[in-house]
């Protein structure tokens, strides 16, 4: 799987909570791996892999793919 599809998954994911309007952003939604992103904390819990996050351009590749249009992506 290519780092883009990565991307694109990890956007559908923390997405999610606010297309069921659970959450008004990805980083609201208590369980979300948003928080960690957006907070550029490490995962306390391990599950995440922030080391492909902080690889493959971080904050501003997380940002940048939350501001493009669904189907740009």
């Amino acid at each position: 799987m290519s780092e883009r599809h990565l991307w694109i998954g990890l956007r559908y994911v923390e997405d999610n909570p606010v297309r069921a309007h659970m959450a008004p952003q990805p980083a609201d939604y208590r369980w979300s791996s948003a928080a960690v992103h957006l907070a550029g904390v490490a995962d306390r819990t391990g599950v995440l892999d922030t080391e492909f996050f902080e690889r493959s351009g971080g904050i501003d590749t997380w940002r940048e793919m939350s501001a493009a249009p669904q189907d740009a992506a």
